[in-house]
């Protein structure tokens, strides 16, 4: 069975919906229900409309939902997933949309997965757990009438049920919702799903099988696109696709592939820096990507795999704009030493291999590991790069407590085993940006 509840807000009549996912139909099986896929002009099928939907809530408990209750009102279907931290972290942008609109918008969010794992997932969330979220579970139908490959996807329906814009985060906006509500939806940015297991933006008749090389550079945020990266293969060509990331992401990548050098020995000209680094501030972040997003995907002949990342950088560097390079170059590091009877310590009693960070009590157990180990703990939790000049070959046994980054109580620690992290300068292999 399937429930929804209207959420009810203090100071506004319009009401804010998740659903999650529709798990069956109380008076229509989904086998008997209208499954076509619907685009941008058509209809809600009235059988649709009038289907029961089992709901689940974090405040409210179990409900039902028809859509046809939300007649009147511009309609947002919003598909997502208790995993997708996009699609979280979009609702409360989506529950201020019903509160400034007062009665003419409402927000429904629909995922696949169930009620069991929801109801604990929305209870424990930081984010929604004060939203009163309603949400349908379990969803084997919205799914299919409005396919697609990424979450968070956004279905826009007007007053009279005609569906009207598929969007990204993006959209979600006063601006966006008032053009829907004025009729002016073709003046939406829509999200169209791209199939990156194939070439990026070719036609369905290229024939794939033939494709030798391909190359393609898009600046810009691409909706459709999921940010991330791929390595398509097949027998005659091998390559890598990176769609929606910064050029900052681009570049550690050809840096770590091609000299193993760490993000964090990543340098861009404070000129650039604006245009190659996403902003801290979140509210300038969607503008900056629709500016400086980067999607690339370069293939090559299998019998040039071992070329790629070099062309991949020089593809960036041609095409770009801007210019990376290795450099040797003196910076400011951490320098993790040890006294000459630190073995007294330090070295391993043997018996099982650990590393283990624990989150909660922050403790830090290394046994019967090498001094990379502790390197790697270091790097990951302090942002300098760490430089090892223990010249420790042996595996080591160490218990420490590592839940600061102040240098002061962390050395307190390493002191007891005959160690020191000291800031100094090294002159190491860096990848420069300019």
């Amino acid at each position: 069975m399937l429930f929804l509840r209207k959420l009810g807000v203090r100071t506004a009549k319009v009401t804010v919906f998740t659903l999650y996912a529709i798990a069956c139909i109380r008076l229509a099986p989904a086998q008997t229900l209208p499954m076509k896929a619907l685009t941008i002009g058509e209809s809600i099928p009235a059988e649709i409309r009038s289907a029961k939907f089992r709901s689940v809530s974090n405040i409210s408990g179990e409900s039902i939902v028809k859509l046809d209750q939300y007649a009147g009102q511009v309609l947002i279907i919003d598909f997502w997933g208790t995993w997708c931290s996009s699609c979280i972290a979009a609702m409360p942008k989506l529950h201020q949309l019903e509160e400034y609109f007062q009665g003419k918008v409402a927000v429904l969010a629909t995922t696949p997965e169930s009620g069991e794992k929801v109801t604990p997932f929305m209870n424990k969330n930081s984010i929604i757990k004060n939203l009163n979220v309603n949400t349908i579970v379990g969803d084997t139908i919205l799914s299919k009438l409005f396919p697609h490959k990424t979450v968070p996807h956004y279905v826009w329906i007007d007053e009279t049920g005609i569906v009207r814009a598929f969007t990204s985060v993006e959209a979600i906006e006063i601006e966006g919702a008032k053009r829907i509500i004025e009729g002016r939806a073709d003046d939406i940015i829509m999200k169209v799903d791209v199939d990156r297991s194939k070439p990026l933006f070719t036609a369905p008749t290229l024939p794939e099988r033939l494709l030798a090389q391909y190359s393609i550079l898009l600046k810009g945020n691409h909706p459709g696109l999921p940010s991330g990266v791929l390595y398509p293969e097949d027998e005659k060509s091998i390559g890598i696709v990176i769609t929606n990331s910064s050029l900052r992401y681009l570049y550690e990548l050809a840096a770590k592939k091609l000299y193993n050098i760490s993000p964090k020995l990543v340098f861009i000209d404070t000129k650039i820096s604006r245009a190659v680094e996403s902003p801290m501030d979140k509210e300038k972040l969607p503008q900056w990507k629709e500016e400086n997003y980067y999607s690339i995907e370069l293939r090559v002949p299998k019998h040039l795999q071992d070329s790629l990342y070099h062309r991949f950088l020089e593809y960036l560097n041609s095409y770009s704009g801007y210019f990376g390079k290795s450099e040797n170059r003196k910076v400011e590091c951490l320098v993790l030493k040890s006294t000459k009877n630190a073995h007294r310590r330090l070295k391993s009693s043997g018996g099982e291999t650990v590393n283990n960070h624990n989150s909660e009590t922050k403790k830090l157990v290394i046994q019967n590991n090498t001094i990379a180990a502790l390197v790697g703990r270091l790097y990951n939790t302090l942002p300098d790069y760490v430089v090892d000049e223990t010249n420790i070959k042996y595996n080591i046994d160490l218990e420490i407590s590592l839940n600061d980054i102040d240098l002061y109580e962390i050395n307190k620690e390493l002191k007891k085993y005959n160690l020191t992290l000291s800031r100094d300068f090294r002159e190491l292999t860096i990848f420069s940006i300019r």
